[in-house]
């Protein structure tokens, strides 16, 4: 296995212009490989379709929990569109945010407003969507045990499609390069 690193932060995070050529390298290489990523597109399209069944529980989370919460996340959280949620945006042809989430360390979301957030929830972080915070947690307990264990199970299946969907677009990647590699020699 390749040695990976790992960025404390996003190599993207300080100025918008990297931001913009990832997000347009990202898109030519789904157009380039656009036929061979049927797979990928059926995996986005399925993790939209949970993400979308999660909606109306974490409005009502975020509208019961968010304004009275002692540590809210959108301020206190250092949070950042993966590469999962790139591609995820882009086999989809959904918008793709202007910038990263944070301007630097200490500094609440760019996208945070006094009404909450202001991206899409379709468009949001999946670090944002997954995290559920201690007061909601408790607030989902005060309630009953239905939405809390359909969140989580929803939550692990999306996680579970978030890799799938990776791994598809690299199998493409990976395999379109071999045949290209074989085809030139």
């Amino acid at each position: 296995m390749a040695d990976v690193i790992f960025f404390p932060i996003p190599p993207w995070s300080d100025r918008e212009s990297p931001w913009k050529n990832s997000n347009r390298a990202l898109g030519r290489l789904i157009a380039h490989h656009r036929n061979d990523l049927k797979a990928a597109r059926s995996l986005a399209e399925a993790i939209r379709s949970q993400l979308m069944s999660l909606f109306g529980l974490m409005d009502d989370l975020c509208r019961n929990c968010c304004p009275w919460c002692p540590d809210p996340c959108c301020i206190l959280n250092k949070v950042w569109f993966d590469f999962r949620d790139l591609l995820f945006f882009h086999l989809l042809e959904l918008p793709i945010p202007p910038a990263q989430l944070n301007c630097g360390d200490r500094q609440a979301c760019r996208y945070l407003s006094h009404h909450g957030c202001r991206i899409p929830r379709i468009i949001r972080p999946w670090a944002c969507t997954r995290y559920i915070c201690g007061t909601q947690t408790r607030h989902l307990a005060r309630l009953n045990t239905a939405p809390g264990s359909r969140l989580h199970q929803t939550i692990e299946t999306i996680g579970r499609l978030r890799i799938d969907l990776e791994n598809s677009v690299h199998q493409v990647c990976v395999t379109n390069r071999r045949e290209n590699a074989a085809r030139q020699s």
